[in-house]
Parts: structure tokens; C-alpha cells; sequence
């Protein structure tokens, strides 16, 4: 204790330099607390990747066209790949433009399930493969809507049917969470 004044008298002997030393060991605990900060969100997204995951388009098309189907076997065949199924993705609206919904057309080949972070009951999956205009609801699509299983549902999109027609019909068979974070909210599955 009687060293305190002799040490506080040696600090503020040349002030000049105390200050830029308590200058340093601010800036450094501020620059420790920053890149930690961005330690933590990079570490954050790459918890939220789907490093699993892998989704693949021809070079020729739009991201809004798949692969030709002749590839889906080949796809198969590679070391490594546990699933491959082909999927569609296009967006629609519910009664008016603002009520937005991703739609996810899949194929219920086996094992389809397996490409998603879905939990989706085994006997709406049964009922999914059963009927051409099946639909698989989120559960925060369903309560934001009403929809109920067995409800039969219209969406309008910009992509048209073979007939011309924009507005496609599906009948609720189940719901489904998701565990992905990342995931997209408001979705719906179709044949």
C-alpha cells in the first residue's frame, strides 16, 4: 500500500506517454471486442448453413430451371450422395398479391424426405404420394392462413399450367415444421 503513490507518481511522470498507453489498451480491448463480435456472426452463418446440402443448376438455364431428368441417375451414382430428388421452386400469392407463399414442387420418390429439414408426420407423407394435387403445409403457413387438412386451396402464379391457366388448386393432406432457421417461412410442398 505505501508503494501506491510512488507508482502513481512514476505513471504521470511523462503524461504524454501515460496517455497514449491508456490510449492502446483502450483500442485494443475495443478491437478484442469487435472481432470477437464478428468471430461470433461468421461462426453463427456457418451454423446456419446447410453444408450438407447442395443444390445444382444447368449453366444454360435460369435458377429457376433444373437439370434435365436424364442426369438424375448419374447424380445418383456419385460417391457420396445419399439422396437426389428433382425439385421445382416458383412463388404464388393466396386471394390477393401480398399474401406471398414458396411453392416446393418434389417428386415422393423413397426416401425424399431425407433432402429436407422437415419433420412431416409418415402418414401425411403416405397421403402426399397418394394424390396428384396433394399439398404439404408449413405449420406458420396454416396458422397464417387457416388452412386445415382437407382443405382445398388456390393459388395464383405467374407460372402458367399446361391449359394457361396461372391458378393452381391443391388439397391440404398435412402439415410440416422445419428445423432450418434459415428456412424459408411461409412454404407449401406439391406434387
Amino acid at each position: 500500500m505505501r508503494f501506491l503513490p510512488l507508482i502513481w507518481s512514476g505513471i504521470w511522470r511523462k503524461p504524454g506517454r501515460t496517455i497514449l498507453i491508456f490510449l492502446q489498451v483502450s483500442v485494443a480491448f475495443a478491437l478484442f471486442g469487435v472481432l470477437q463480435g464478428l468471430k461470433t456472426g461468421v461462426q453463427h452463418a456457418v451454423d446456419a448453413a446447410r453444408g450438407d446440402l447442395l443444390i445444382v443448376h444447368s449453366r444454360l438455364s435460369s435458377i429457376m430451371e433444373g437439370l434435365p431428368l436424364a442426369l438424375l441417375g448419374r447424380i445418383r451414382t456419385v460417391p457420396g450422395v445419399r439422396v437426389a430428388i428433382p425439385v421445382e421452386l416458383f412463388f404464388g400469392h393466396y386471394q390477393k398479391p401480398d399474401q406471398g407463399v414458396g411453392i416446393v414442387a418434389v417428386t415422393p420418390d423413397k426416401d425424399w424426405t431425407e433432402a429436407f429439414t422437415y419433420t412431416i408426420a409418415a402418414e401425411y407423407v403416405a397421403a402426399f404420394a397418394k394424390s396428384r394435387t396433394a399439398a404439404l403445409v408449413r405449420d406458420l403457413t396454416a396458422e397464417k392462413y387457416g388452412w386445415k387438412i382437407g382443405d382445398h386451396i388456390p393459388l395464383v402464379s405467374n407460372v402458367p399450367q399446361k391449359d394457361g391457366s396461372t391458378t393452381w388448386a391443391f388439397d391440404v393432406v398435412g402439415t410440416f415444421t422445419d428445423s432450418d432457421v434459415g428456412g424459408g417461412r411461409y412454404i407449401i410442398l406439391i406434387n
